[in-house]
């Protein structure tokens, strides 16, 4: 938001050496934008009233940039017309002086700087996969019912493995008898896993259902080390 704010101010010199300190390949690896920099700097120069230091700043900076670059040299053209003319807002280019050029420049250098930030962070994915091996590990590890698991992660489906263990739903069971032909208490229906089965039905696993689907297996560890202390 500073570096935003000293474009907007006309601060450029500011701007650049604030860039640079978040990090010196956003302009190094970017010649188009490192340019549009240093023309709106020399625009303040002019707006100043500097001229001398103007035409120095444009020779010593923006020229060698321009060589080879006819678009470069047509805006350095553009931006030292400036120069002849006593009063700016005369000048055919005054436009360069507005307020909403300054805007333009620092929507570019912002842009340039969220995508800076973007790439050097850690993608989530990787991390969410990994995590949902773990949970998947741990509950299979600590209680036996069978429940959704993601096995190919490129597929990224969860499917119910069916083993000889405990189903998932209470099946009816003839109540057992004591010896004279009264029923005994039924014993109790076997525990349901809480995992939600909706996510078995999905045709993928963004990653949003990724954690959905890691969450629910907290709990259900969660709720194992409740049962088996």
């Amino acid at each position: 938001m500073a570096i935003r704010n000293a474009v907007q101010c006309g601060e450029m010199q500011q701007a650049i050496e604030r860039t640079n300190a978040v990090d010196p390949a956003i302009l190094a690896g970017d010649q188009e934008l490192s340019f549009k920099l240093k023309q709106q700097q020399l625009v303040e120069l002019i707006r100043g009233g500097g001229v001398e230091e103007a035409l120095t700043f444009a020779q010593a900076e923006l020229s060698p940039l321009a060589e080879g670059q006819p678009a470069f040299l047509e805006e350095l053209e553009r931006s030292m017309l400036l120069l002849a003319y006593d009063d700016l807002s005369q000048a055919p280019t005054a436009e360069l002086l507005t307020q909403a050029a300054r805007q333009k420049t620092a929507s570019l250098l912002n842009a340039a700087i969220l995508g800076s930030q973007k790439q050097a962070q850690a993608p989530m994915l990787p991390m969410m996969l990994r995590m949902l091996q773990w949970a998947q590990v741990e509950l299979q590890q600590r209680q036996p019912l069978p429940f959704p698991q993601i096995e190919d992660l490129v597929e990224a489906v969860p499917r119910l493995r069916v083993t000889d263990g405990p189903t998932l739903a209470h099946a009816e069971q003839p109540l057992p008898t004591a010896g004279f032909g009264a029923a005994s208490n039924p014993p109790p229906p076997a525990r349901v896993s809480r995992t939600p089965n909706v996510l078995a039905s999905q045709p993928g696993l963004g990653p949003m259902a990724a954690m959905a689907h890691i969450v629910a297996l907290q709990d259900e560890l969660e709720s194992s080390e409740r049962d088996n202390p």
